[in-house]
């Protein structure tokens, strides 16, 4: 039974230990290199968009002035 119990702790502990540093170069660690250049293609190819509407089209978000 102690075994076991110490089995369970030792666990948690080792579990506890993984989460704590997500970063770094092991198999199990969040693979940032990936995910940033992923960013920097999607930012890349938004940047090479052509806005859809007219200059002095008046948008939502845009204050209306009263006249």
């Amino acid at each position: 039974m102690v075994s076991l119990v110490a089995f369970a702790v030792f666990g948690v502990e080792e579990i506890g230990l993984e989460i704590e540093n997500p970063f770094g170069c092991d198999r199990n660690d969040l693979p940032l290199n990936g995910i940033c250049q992923t960013m920097e293609r999607n930012i890349q190819d938004l940047m090479t968009l052509t806005p859809s509407i007219e200059a002095n089209e008046q948008q939502p978000w845009q204050i209306t002035t009263l006249q």
